[in-house]
């Protein structure tokens, strides 16, 4: 991983903008590099449950991508889910792309890691403020709920959490009705928590783990837990019918 950074570091220096080549799949990911393919939320949710978990799945994360420029063109679907994959892979060395959605301006979710893949480091989640035990530092340490869940282990989220991203920037208070791939994510959170009987509380969002600047308020300086928790709530009772009613008709691949 070293020297790929350092490889990264020289080409910038020389001005080169080379495509960064996937890690080869790992033997024990039976399904290889994964597919992307955008898919409507009732078509979506049953194909990600149906990937039986590797662990116990007992929370969600919410997370966004940010958009790569101002304004709608520059969204393009799957070649742009791709590029979030690359710099994944890249940058952070990750096997694959980080998170296990992304939910997109044109109101497509797009498949990220499977559930069924055996545990490793890059979910997009790692918890790395102080546990804080007292005091309790909102900027500095993990909230209280959270550390009682994980601690002392730093990857719970990425081993037990669904991984939910939003692309675009949510840095003011999203008004309602919601952008379209907040929304999204708020439905694919939904049926997330119903499917695994999860109560709203166990939402968490990437900023009460990460540390990190470019992480510090993800999924934005507009979101809080409280605010996020409650829109999630209102959406917990229509996503159980919702799964129920695309179920059975919804095909599910590898």
């Amino acid at each position: 991983m070293a020297q790929g950074r350092l490889a990264s570091l020289i080409n910038r220096i020389l001005g080169r903008t080379p495509t960064p080549e996937y890690v080869k799949p790992r033997p024990d990911y039976a399904c290889g590099r994964i597919v992307i393919v955008p898919r409507y939320v009732g078509n979506f949710l049953p194909f990600m449950l149906a990937e039986r978990p590797t662990l116990p799945i007992h929370a969600t994360v919410l997370h966004n991508r940010e958009p790569l420029a101002d304004g709608d063109e520059w969204w393009d679907g799957v070649m742009t889910v791709d590029y979030y994959r690359r710099r994944d892979i890249e940058i952070h060395g990750s096997s694959d792309i980080h998170g296990n959605a992304v939910c997109g301006p044109d109101g497509l979710a797009y498949n990220g890691r499977p559930l069924n893949w055996p545990y490793d480091s890059y979910g997009g989640s790692h918890i790395a403020k102080e546990w804080g035990h007292v005091p309790a530092d909102a900027q500095q340490h993990v909230p209280p709920d959270l550390r009682q869940l994980a601690y002392p282990d730093r990857e719970w989220l990425n081993k037990h959490a669904v991984s939910v991203a939003a692309v675009g920037r949510f840095d003011e208070e999203p008004a309602h009705p919601l952008p379209l791939s907040l929304d999204v994510a708020f439905r694919v959170l939904a049926g997330v928590h119903t499917h695994f009987g999860l109560p709203a509380d166990r939402l968490f969002l990437h900023y009460q783990a990460a540390y990190k600047p470019r992480n510090r308020y993800c999924p934005g300086r507009g979101i809080t837990v409280e605010w996020a928790r409650d829109e999630l709530a209102s959406r917990l009772a229509p996503a159980k019918l919702q799964i129920a009613q695309t179920a059975e008709t919804a095909a599910v691949t590898c």
